[in-house]
Parts: structure tokens; sequence; C-alpha cells
């Protein structure tokens, strides 16, 4: 995919999107996934503005789940409690000031354009809030692509260190994991859960013996996907 700037992709960002849930019901839920009306606790931008007034809120809105897969599951299973960013919508957050490609500065925010009904949202990264696993089953409205999730990867790293990864750099990163999420959802598919699928990931690849399927998804992803093709036609691999 073409992209704007140095860091965003042109074009659609999305694997998937929909106005309304769910999108991609068999693929997993993943870093960069917004989900609608989710119930969250978040601290307060700012101090409390009277006296009583909690510093934190609770609220139910649109997010992104902010973590990564390694410290978002414990193998097959989302961790109970979640970290998300806060999304709004473009004009509110913005303040009604204009942010468009290439998106310079800011570097605290993430663009989600034509999210819902054609409108530009954005993820406040610096807005991160936690929610349980089960609210954000069934309420997930969009699926980053492969570059746009690389993207966001970057961005969080951004946002927390001011560390300016390459776009190559970021993508060679996000790889292993947008492959990884490919098989499962193959795996969710053809098996009706998601259970297994860790547990056969970390099995030895049947070309290289001491080698686990899960460390060849950076080097040899289609070896891997040849392993899951016979997995899945019954065949000992």
């Amino acid at each position: 995919m073409a992209r704007t700037g140095d860091w965003f992709p042109l074009g659609n960002p999305y694997l998937a999107r929909s106005d309304s849930p769910e999108v991609r019901p068999d693929r997993p839920i993943a870093q960069g996934d917004v989900f609608v009306d989710v119930p969250v606790a978040l601290y307060r931008k700012y101090p409390p503005s009277r006296e009583g007034q909690h510093p934190t809120e609770a609220k139910q809105t649109t997010v992104v789940l902010y973590g990564h897969p390694c410290t978002s599951r414990a193998g097959d299973a989302l961790e109970r409690v979640q970290n998300v960013a806060v999304v709004g919508k473009a004009s509110r957050l913005l303040g009604g000031s204009r942010w468009e490609s290439p998106y310079p500065g800011r570097y605290r925010l993430f663009p989600l354009p034509a999210l819902v009904a054609g409108e530009d949202h954005v993820a406040d990264l610096g807005q991160l809030a936690v929610t349980r696993a089960e609210y954000l089953e069934g309420s997930r409205v969009a699926c980053l692509s492969f570059e746009a999730l690389a993207a966001f990867q970057g961005r969080c790293v951004r946002a927390v260190s001011r560390v300016d990864l390459s776009i190559e750099e970021n993508e060679r990163r996000c790889t292993p994991l947008w492959t990884e999420l490919g098989l499962w959802e193959r795996w969710k598919t053809a098996r009706g859960t998601v259970q297994g699928f860790h547990a056969w990931l970390d099995h030895s690849l049947s070309s290289r013996e001491g080698t686990t399927r899960r460390q060849a998804l950076m080097g040899a992803p289609e070896e891997v996907a040849a392993d899951l093709d016979a997995e899945l036609r019954g065949e000992v691999t």
C-alpha cells in the first residue's frame, strides 16, 4: 500500500470496517482493533474541578485496543483486564482544527479516517483506560490493515518515548503478529474455536525439527501456513 508522508498508509487503512459490530468475527481480538459502546474506567485528563469529584470516571465509549498480544493475552485467552485508548470524533478531539494527510505532529493521536458513517475519528493515545475483556466481545467495528497496524505500533512507541522508528522497521516488527493473526483466523473458521492454536504454534515446524512454528513466523511464514493446511486437512504434522 502506498503511504502518505512518512508514517501512515495512503488509502483505506482498514482490513475490515463496519458502522455496526461485528466485523471479522473469526479474527482474534488484537491490538489496533476498534470497539464501540465499551464501558471503561478512565482517569480524567484534568484534575477534578470541584470538591468531591473523583479523579477517575466510568463511561461507555469507542476505544482502540492498546496492548500488544504479548500483554493482552495469556495463550488463547484474553487477559481479564485490557488497556484501551479513547477514540472520539476528530471534530471534537481536535477542537475544530484540521488534521489531515500527511498527519504531521500531534504524536499522541492516531487517525481513524471515515471510521463510522464516513466520519473521521482519532484515537487519543494519551487517554488510556481499562476495561474487561468480555466487553470487547461482539463490539468490534474495525480491524486495521497490516500497514496501519504497523503505523499504530510505531505511533504508540513515539507517543511514549519520542523514538521514531522507520516504516520498514515498524513493518518488520509487525510481520510475525500479522501472520499469526491470519493463521489463527483460519483456525477459528475451520474449528469453530480459538482453543488449541497456541499449543499447535509452539510445536516444532514439520520441516525444521527443533524450530517451533512460532519461531518460524518471521523467517518462514509460508512453511507455518503449509503446516496449518496439513493440520486442517487432518494430516499429522
